[in-house]
């Protein structure tokens, strides 16, 4: 529902990594982020100091409402208008994700009121993870690239923090769904091995039954199917 998007969408507000119903996403880092967002947040904090002088001035009296009002309601209009660039410059920077669900991986590239792309792999086609720091900004802040080979494609996870956590989560998801199918082959061993049980069990006494009454009819070389039925 619309209320259930919005209160995620504040619970995950500039979180880089978070967890809801089994599915890990990333978000590239605060830096990533910083470069999106710092023209409209140095116009947002300019517009805001025009706008407490002008009220100052406006207040105290050395400014006439004639001159005053109309620069009040212009520099008013360009605060929304730079909030709604950073806004807008946020949403881009949120909505670039990158996911990890117990079946598979997803890269979703989003564009606010645009266009979406998104990639997906199995868990089962990854051949290989690695991932990398580079350059002494990456190395302090600790974010990097995390690369997942799948087949002849390569997934990049980009400016992901912590990637060493995101590699050994990918990692962990990969040997958890083998064990899965292994546990699963394993359940479907044993179903065919209790199947055989009971068809050999169900055969014996059938067979036990009709050593103790061999005047039964037997068609075809088989028990009557009385036996069979019971």
């Amino acid at each position: 529902t619309k209320d259930e998007t919005h209160t995620s969408s504040i619970e995950t507000f500039l979180k880089v990594r978070y967890e809801q119903n089994g599915v890990i996403t990333y978000r590239k880092h605060w830096l990533l982020l910083f470069r999106k967002t710092w023209l409209p947040t140095l116009c947002l904090f300019i517009s805001i100091g025009l706008v407490a002088l002008l009220l100052q001035g406006a207040w105290s009296g050395n400014m006439a409402v004639s001159t005053g009002l109309p620069l009040l309601l212009f520099f008013s209009f360009l605060f929304v208008l730079f909030l709604g660039w950073w806004v807008y410059r946020y949403i881009d920077w949120s909505n670039d994700i990158y996911q990890l669900t117990p079946e598979q991986i997803r890269d979703i590239e989003r564009k606010p009121l645009g266009e979406e792309i998104k990639k997906t792999a199995p868990l089962d086609s990854i051949l290989s993870i690695e991932h990398s720091r580079d350059g002494i900004f990456q190395l302090l802040f600790n974010y990097g690239n995390v690369m997942i080979s799948v087949g002849q494609m390569e997934f990049v996870f980009r400016g992901v923090y912590n990637p060493d956590q995101v590699h050994h989560d990918v990692s962990e998801h990969i040997e958890a769904r083998a064990r899965r199918k292994r546990a699963a082959v394993a359940d479907e061993e044993r179903d065919r091995m209790v199947d055989w049980l009971l068809t050999y069990r169900r055969q014996s006494e059938l067979l036990e039954e009709f050593e103790k009454d061999p005047e039964k009819e037997v068609n075809s070389g088989k028990i009557d199917d009385e036996y069979f039925t019971r």
